[in-house]
């Protein structure tokens, strides 16, 4: 009995009204005593509520993410052909994983949870549906070399009986693999976390600059000297009158011989645009999003037609695609794909990417001509439309004919002294009589 089974062999009875195969695990920690378990940590709750809904770049960033990964479409694609079909009935359930449930929120979810947490979980939870675990809820069981199961701990309280599930019950998805932990992922947050806090405390700085009346620090001196009790008056009375939104732009009268001087630095001086745009791109740069998609400064200050364009095309191709690949890969392992057969996302309907047509269109032209050349030169269609797609020239496959007639090798050719089945020309109509009355003709002519 390997490690999962004596975990779970006393329990028969499970969560969410799944089938008695789905086991709970009554105390996982004193059964599983010298294994090892990984968890994502305490970061997933502190990336959703102190960045991603407190900073409007790193929201945009991971919207802009998901935004596009969440517009794919499942299909099937052959593993030798690389052709594209539907999805057969059986997995049509992609397409609905959960009550009101839809592709495009399925995959916004993984992304999400990729952005936030470094992993993403998605748990079979019957043959036609699907459901998706928190991140911060999961723990991932190993026997130190491989994952053997998943433990889900509902609500995250790990001190309650966790749900076990087995590995091929659970589409787990780590995109940026964390170098620390063998089986998990890292969030591009992290490496960022320093840079949010300070665009953070920047907004701050800047919220309370206008709370402050949109005036700098003043240094107030007095030619005469002032016990505690009215330094305290007088601090409390220009307080009353001279900060706050309500006291914007009022004057300040001193008296006594008093003088007010601005102290510090103010906006322009600490070059305080400059800086938070250099925050911002930052985060840019981790989220794999350009700033022209973006839409902070450092983009908007280059964006025109031509570069957004270019733009785009990188964050599908350097981002996206990566993303797109790995999710159909762990999806693709938790579903019944048919042999020969892969799971796939479709982008082809995809708006964003339609300015690629032409591109994509003189490509197909190149490819086009190429199978017509290799045709031509007496390679079979099947081998030279494989070759062409797959880019394996090695899959090319003679017919033993060649040349644009596509005759067989060692044809004789016809002599030049062998009687021809053609007819011989007609007779020229132009005769000797031909010639008299022409002649004829001329003559009356010239005499007229």
């Amino acid at each position: 009995m390997n490690l999962f089974q004596r975990i779970t062999s006393p329990f028969t009875d499970g969560y969410f009204g799944s089938p008695p195969q789905k086991r709970q695990l009554t105390e996982l920690v004193n059964t599983m005593t010298g294994e090892k378990v990984e968890r994502i940590g305490e970061n997933f709750q502190s990336f959703v509520s102190r960045a991603y809904l407190d900073n409007g770049v790193v929201w945009a960033a991971v919207i802009a993410r998901l935004v596009l990964f969440s517009q794919a479409r499942f299909v099937l694609r052959n593993r030798n052909t690389l052709e594209l079909t539907r999805l057969p009935r059986r997995l049509s359930f992609l397409e609905e994983p959960w009550p009101n449930g839809t592709t495009a929120e399925l995959l916004a979810r993984i992304e999400q949870d990729t952005s936030l947490a470094g992993n993403y979980y998605i748990f079979k939870a019957e043959p036609n549906r699907l459901q998706r675990w928190r991140p911060d809820w999961v723990d991932v069981i190993t026997d130190g070399r491989e994952p053997i199961g998943y433990a889900y701990f509902n609500g995250g309280d790990r001190g309650k009986k966790p749900f076990v599930a087995r590995v091929d019950e659970v589409g787990h998805g780590n995109p940026y693999p964390d170098p620390l932990k063998a089986f998990m992922g890292n969030s591009w947050l992290a490496s960022v976390t320093r840079d949010i806090m300070s665009d953070q405390a920047m907004n701050a700085h800047k919220l309370k600059f206008f709370e402050q009346a949109a005036t700098p620090n003043l240094l107030i001196k007095l030619q005469q000297t002032l016990n505690p009790e009215q330094k305290q008056s007088l601090m409390a009375a220009l307080e009353e009158r001279h900060t706050g939104l309500k006291n914007a732009w009022k004057t300040m009268v001193l008296e006594g011989g008093a003088d007010a001087q601005i102290i510090g630095t103010n906006f322009e001086q600490m070059a305080f645009d400059t800086i938070q745009a250099a925050g911002e791109n930052r985060i840019a740069v981790a989220a794999r999003v350009p700033s022209v998609v973006l839409g902070i400064k450092e983009g908007a200050d280059q964006a025109t037609y031509n570069n957004y364009g270019q733009a785009v095309r990188a964050f599908s191709d350097h981002t996206i695609q990566h993303l797109w690949i790995h999710a159909a890969g762990v999806l693709g392992q938790i579903v019944d794909v048919p042999a020969g057969q892969e799971l796939w996302l479709d982008t082809r309907h995809i708006a964003a990417l339609q300015a690629d047509a032409m591109d994509e269109a003189k490509i197909r032209q190149t490819d086009a001509g190429t199978i017509r050349s290799l045709t031509d030169a007496g390679f079979t269609p099947e081998s030279v439309i494989a070759a062409v797609i797959n880019g394996d020239f090695k899959a090319l496959k003679h017919s033993g004919l060649f040349s644009v007639q596509l005759q067989e090798a060692g044809a004789d050719e016809p002599d030049d002294d062998t009687p021809s089945d053609e007819p011989d020309p007609p007779p020229d109509e132009l005769t000797d009589d031909t010639d008299e009355r022409f002649d004829s003709i001329i003559a009356t002519f010239k005499g007229n």
